[in-house]
């Protein structure tokens, strides 16, 4: 894989939404890349979540499941779309 590069943040800053505070340091965060893929910092749920992924979802070797903060997302959909 190639080095991956931030173009901009697509969501509201964790510090101005209270996060950070709110979940003791962690910094939930979203991204856009310069190929327009997105970056998510959360929380790894990955080993608390797999006995509820349906049958026909897979966690890939490499992969993992975060949790983000609804308002978190809320708060990067009008940037997401407005591309």
């Amino acid at each position: 894989m190639d080095k991956i590069k931030i173009k901009r943040r697509v969501s509201g800053h964790p510090d101005e939404m209270g996060f950070t505070k709110m979940f003791k340091g962690i910094c939930p965060d979203i991204f856009e890349t310069e190929t327009g893929d997105y970056l998510i910092i959360g929380t790894d749920v990955t080993s608390m979540v797999e006995p509820e992924i349906p049958a026909d979802a897979v966690i890939s070797k490499g992969e993992r499941v975060v949790l983000i903060p609804r308002d978190l997302l809320v708060s990067a959909v009008d940037n997401i779309l407005s591309k």
